[in-house]
């Protein structure tokens, strides 16, 4: 598709027609298993319908609408008449339908995205009883990404009496999830203080001590190569990195090419007998190492219901 196209007013009427219908069938089909397990948040929609390239998540009584740049049309009128649709749908005020606009990483490698605003506005929801912050202005990705919702749940039964390293960590929901789980020691590992701090706030907004576990600032890949100096090791590793990263002064990282090297890396810290849950999201990788083969692969297990029609990452479950 013609990424510069404009639709007609009748062509934008009938998608936001065909856009509210799918969203009254999916919400159905998900609305009950979900209440259930304690979750008010989740995935409604991902590129169902051709012509309607979006992606739109349900943040309690909010909603986030991303249209892909790329494929889709660039007149606002589109991007809005879904908005209003997915309002009327749900019967919420426009002011709760947050739009934005996702592309593809330009080809001089700058960064796709800057920070969106400062508004600082904030909403508590729930996953599976647990409480986490989402800020659903300020950046492109909100805080909570709701298809490693499983993979959060096999760390936490498993992580009973663990000593458990969480690389990449965001803004810790993986450690939330272990720590819950009554890990030994938690060491959460990223290059943002703003996300270590969101991080201590979702614990605390679970109850969960934050003293007795590690939060740590600093770039990934420098903590990595310190650790094994070090001679640390941690009985199980969350390892999901960005696509794309920082590797120091010059250097980038990109999990194309270098997920060999991370990993390789990474299992240096890893105990005997211990787990690396290596994940990726990149739609175009194509694993080239010795512990990503199909016996253990874990991308299926891992999938929830909300994403039943399309893998958003890949999983493997690579052991000491």
């Amino acid at each position: 598709m013609n990424k510069n196209l404009n639709y007609s007013q009748e062509q934008i009427e009938q998608q936001a027609i065909m856009l509210g219908n799918r969203l009254r069938k999916n919400f159905k089909r998900l609305k009950k298993e979900f209440a259930k397990d304690g979750t008010n948040s989740f995935r409604l929609y991902q590129l169902d319908i051709p012509e309607i390239r979006l992606l739109i998540d349900k943040y309690d009584d909010h909603f986030v609408v991303s249209e892909y740049m790329r494929k889709q049309t660039e007149d606002p009128a589109w991007l809005e008449a879904m908005c209003l649709a997915v309002a009327d749908v749900f019967s919420v005020p426009l002011s709760h339908v947050h739009p934005k606009r996702r592309q593809t990483r330009p080809s001089d490698g700058s960064r796709r995205y800057q920070r969106l605003s400062r508004s600082e506005n904030s909403l508590l929801v729930k996953e599976s009883h647990f409480n986490f912050i989402v800020k659903l202005d300020d950046y492109i990705d909100t805080g909570l990404f709701f298809d490693h919702r499983n993979t959060r749940k096999f760390v936490r039964s498993i992580a009973e009496g663990k000593k458990v390293l969480n690389l990449f960590s965001y803004t810790g929901s993986f450690s939330v999830y272990a720590a819950a789980g009554k890990a030994r020691l938690i060491t959460s590992v990223d290059a943002s203080d703003t996300y270590n701090q969101w991080a201590k706030e979702n614990f605390s907004n679970n109850d969960l001590e934050t003293n007795i576990h590690e939060f740590v600032t600093a770039n990934v890949f420098d903590f990595i190569d310190r650790a094994r100096s070090d001679g640390q090791t941690w009985d199980l590793i969350v390892l999901d990195p960005p696509s794309y990263s920082s590797r120091g002064p010059n250097r980038e990282f990109s999990v194309l090419d270098d997920h060999p090297i991370l990993i390789d890396s990474t299992k240096g810290l890893l105990d005997k007998g211990g787990i690396c849950l290596f994940s990726t999201n990149h739609q175009a990788f194509r694993p080239n190492h010795s512990d990503l083969t199909e016996n253990n692969e874990v991308t299926k297990e891992m999938l929830t219901a909300d994403f039943r029609n399309r893998a958003p990452h890949r999983c493997w479950k690579i052991e000491g």
